[in-house]
């Protein structure tokens, strides 16, 4: 696959123990996916096809530089996730989505500010809560 997005992998999260898995396909346990889309219109598919061509898909997906605007999000949908966002529908650069495990209970809060979106999501899994903020910062350039 080329290397167009930028990803990371996060890998057996737990209190005491972090690791960050540089390959989809030697993830194991709770697993975490970003990946700056640079536009989920253009490379919604790219996305996917990445995604099938692991052997592990991650329960949670991020995706940042997402590009849409609120009445899209109902059209990128992966089975068995939930899909939320959180972007500002004055302009349709930046935005933050994530795909969560239809299995997982979660919330989710979205924050937009002048130069970031943001997007908190609160899960239960196995009896641990958990909160993971997937932010954008939006590039502000000074007149």
């Amino acid at each position: 696959m080329s290397n167009m997005f930028n990803q990371r992998i996060v890998d057996n999260i737990s209190p005491t123990s972090n690791c960050f898995c540089t390959n989809i396909n030697s993830c194991s346990g709770f697993s975490i996916f970003h990946q700056n889309v640079r536009s989920v219109r253009k490379n919604f598919d790219s996305l996917l096809t990445h995604l099938s061509s692991s052997n592990h898909l991650p329960d949670l997906i991020f995706i940042s530089e997402i590009w849409i605007y609120s009445y899209e999000q109902d059209s990128y949908q992966i089975l068995g996730y939930t899909f939320t966002t959180s972007y500002n529908d004055s302009y349709s650069a930046g935005g933050v989505g994530v795909f969560y495990k239809n299995s997982f209970k979660c919330s989710t809060q979205s924050l937009n500010l002048i130069s970031a979106d943001l997007i908190i999501l609160n899960c239960e899994i196995d009896r641990v809560s958990y909160s993971i903020i997937g932010v954008y910062r939006l590039l502000i350039s000074s007149f």
